[in-house]
């Protein structure tokens, strides 16, 4: 395992409760997962009739539980134990593998929608544009990726605290700026079909999403 993914393992074994309680209590400017989740099931049942969502990190399981209630086969690849075990509480049905995204195989073609939410942010640049080429190479086509980060003025890498939630960690974190963003999802050879922008004044962090189709 790469050292900046055991630091990154670590940080979130300590915040995973902190996670539930903020899936419990939300902030008024946090986007629900009918409306994230929701957007990608339109796009996505324009192509499939049956969907299997491959949900990377999946934090508190709001996602996926939103995504098994709409009738999706729901597979999960989470780094954290103690993350996936509270996730599987809100997303019974869903198969959960616990491993590092970076070293996780899918066959080709095989899932209709990726929803990568708050995780490319989470790699070096070389590995995220690697992770990238994966999700084209698992969508079938016509297949949805859902791929979202804050976006900064800036771009650059490095360890720093992460203390948003009550309790300060050390993580590694990859500061995109939207141009660079946009042209790491390009190169894949990806479509973008759609821009989704949240403004979470609480923590002073905005968001982009893109909702991308694979040719």
């Amino acid at each position: 395992m790469k050292e900046y993914v055991r630091i990154n393992q670590i940080a979130y074994d300590t915040l995973y409760n902190e996670y539930n309680t903020r899936a419990i209590k939300k902030s008024e400017y946090e986007e629900k997962a009918e409306s994230l989740a929701g957007t990608v099931l339109n796009c996505a049942k324009s192509s499939f009739k049956r969907l299997t969502v491959l949900e990377i990190g999946p934090g508190s399981g709001e996602i996926l539980s939103y995504f098994e209630e709409n009738g999706c086969r729901t597979v999960a690849v989470e780094l954290s134990t103690k993350m996936a075990e509270m996730a599987k509480i809100r997303s019974s049905l869903t198969v959960f593998i616990i491993n590092d995204i970076t070293e996780t195989k899918f066959s080709n073609d095989q899932f209709e929608v990726i929803y990568a939410g708050a995780l490319i942010h989470l790699f070096p640049l070389n590995d995220a544009l690697e992770l990238m080429k994966k999700f084209y190479n698992w969508l079938k086509p016509n297949g949805i990726l859902f791929v979202n980060t804050t976006i900064h003025d800036v771009s650059e890498e490095g360890y720093y605290k992460k203390d948003d939630y009550g309790i300060s960690v050390k993580r590694f974190r990859k500061k995109w700026t939207e141009k660079e963003f946009i042209l790491a999802i390009q190169n894949t050879g990806l479509e973008i079909i759609q821009r989704l922008f949240t403004n979470e004044q609480d923590r002073k962090k905005q968001w982009v999403a893109f909702l991308c189709r694979k040719p």
